[in-house]
């Protein structure tokens, strides 16, 4: 009997530190979509050179050259902001690959300075964008795939 208990594996300690597989896909997820929100960012400013070319103003809509124009002039902020969002949200990330579970909060702090800093910043028109609406929406999917995994989070 002695020798059928050695052949059959204990639960440990160290299998309890296992990251989930949904946590693990999560975390990765979220570290190419802060990484590539920390690009955008960058590249934010260049995005106002498009004011200058008569061409693609003249095909845009009204309410769309009012967002830029107000994005332009608020792009300092916008940057910080952004900035500030994808790095708590990459943090929180790699603290949740750690299991802790202080990484949910800063993760969800992250997200949520990223929704409220557009309509915030930039007036309600940023709402009648179809595109930020689906970063909303991913957002907000993130944050409760998230919290489906709080249980894991035990550091």
């Amino acid at each position: 009997m002695s020798e059928i208990d050695q052949r059959i594996p204990q639960s440990t300690d160290s299998n309890s530190n296992q990251l989930p597989s949904m946590l693990n896909v999560l975390t990765i997820l979220t570290m190419i979509g802060s990484g590539l929100g920390l690009i955008s960012t960058v590249f934010l400013k260049f995005g106002c050179k498009v004011l200058e070319m008569d061409e693609v103003v003249s095909k845009m809509k009204d309410a769309d050259i009012e967002i830029l124009e107000k994005t332009c002039a608020n792009i300092t902020v916008l940057m910080i902001v952004g900035f500030v969002s994808s790095l708590l949200c990459l943090m929180g990330a790699l603290m949740m690959r750690k299991l802790k579970k202080q990484g949910f909060y800063i993760y969800i702090i992250g997200q949520l300075i990223g929704i409220l800093s557009s309509p915030l910043i930039l007036g309600m028109e940023s709402f009648s964008d179809y595109k930020n609406w689906f970063g909303y929406g991913i957002s907000i999917l993130f944050i409760v795939l998230y919290s489906t995994q709080q249980k894991f989070l035990v550091k």
